[in-house]
């Protein structure tokens, strides 16, 4: 998708998509992003009839709007609540539920989360620092021509960079970002626990290799510990949940990893746990307040094991919508898209 498509003129013989959002504020980024991504065999239509796809941002897709595409309509993306079955029968349309953005942002905000992870138990930012600095190990610090034999190893002399593989992961939760994040630490060979409200049934343990563990269990016996459920507010909510009395039960050894949401969190308890080194480091992608505010006390502690980000685990604008594109057009059955 190289090319650009343009909203409709005089294209008469290109694939129509017709782009209907709601009246919330990220529409119109998102129109003109996807008017900007369509190859040049595409234009956006600026009414449904004639259109090959649909898509829908925050907007329910009525019937009315279905017959009006009619038997020219191959696939309908919609973050809609619904859309009105009968009527995608009667054009024989294929539907992309795309409510929760399961199709992109669930994959990668696990990714990001691993990655994270994977981040801190290797202690990556000081093992990238230092292979800058100067002066290297004495006895290392000639450069040599290496080969398959011969090379100069961990010529800054780090006393060690931490691994991953035989550590406890625990997840706080295994809906679509947590389940994800679990098979893809599957090949480290790590041991993955699990806690949320409602248990697993033991087939979907066995399926996801985790084993259950109540809460403060699971912060006893976890080297990593990613969250992954929803803030819920109010009372019985869990704003907060992670305060003084979680941080100490933590291994002093242990990190932590939030790309959930910010005010789970008790963010002058982690600022205190982080100052007396009760926990090892976290990496956060989300925060009570957003953007961080300049004179915030998480950014003065930020560092090789204390990771902050800019609440960005699941992707840009343009990469949910270059990737949603992709699967509309590859749904509608466009060349361009076929292997």
């Amino acid at each position: 998708m190289t090319n650009r498509g343009t909203a409709e003129v005089g294209h008469t013989n290109a694939r129509r998509l017709y782009f209907a959002g709601g009246d919330t504020a990220r529409v119109p980024e998102a129109r003109d992003l996807v008017t900007g991504l369509l190859p040049a065999t595409w234009v956006r239509a600026d009414e449904p009839d004639g259109a090959t796809a649909i898509i829908t941002l925050d907007l329910d897709l009525d019937a009315e709007t279905i017959k009006r595409a009619g038997d020219t309509l191959r696939v309908i993306a919609t973050t809609g609540r619904s859309v009105d079955e009968d009527a995608v029968r009667s054009v024989g349309a294929t539907v992309l539920p795309l409510a929760g953005e399961p199709l992109f942002s669930h994959r990668i905000v696990a990714e990001y989360a691993v990655t994270l992870m994977l981040t801190l138990a290797r202690n990556m930012l000081a093992v990238a620092r230092t292979t800058t600095e100067h002066p290297w190990a004495p006895g290392r610090d000639v450069p040599t021509l290496t080969d398959q034999a011969n090379y100069t190893y961990n010529w800054t002399a780090l006393p060690g960079s931490g691994f991953l593989a035989g550590k406890v992961i625990g997840l706080v939760g295994t809906g679509s970002i947590g389940s994800r994040v679990a098979k893809l630490l599957a090949p480290f060979g790590v041991g993955l626990l699990y806690t949320q409200r409602h248990r697993l049934a033991p087939l979907d343990e066995q399926r996801l290799g985790v084993q259950w563990r109540e809460f403060d269990d699971l912060l006893g016996e976890s080297d990593v510990i990613s969250l992954h459920h929803r803030l819920q507010e109010g009372p019985g909510g869990n704003e907060g949940q992670f305060g003084a009395r979680e941080f100490a039960l933590m291994k002093p050894t242990a990190f932590l990893v939030n790309t959930a949401r910010g005010r789970i969190l008790d963010e002058d308890a982690l600022i205190a746990a982080l100052r007396d080194r009760q926990i090892a480091g976290v990496a956060l992608d989300v925060f009570h307040y957003e953007p961080l505010p300049k004179d915030h006390p998480l950014l003065a502690l930020a560092g090789d094991r204390v990771i902050l980000t800019p609440h960005i685990a699941a992707g840009t604008e343009r990469e949910y919508w270059t990737y949603i594109l992709a699967a509309v057009l590859d749904a509608a059955g466009d060349p361009a898209t076929q292997n």
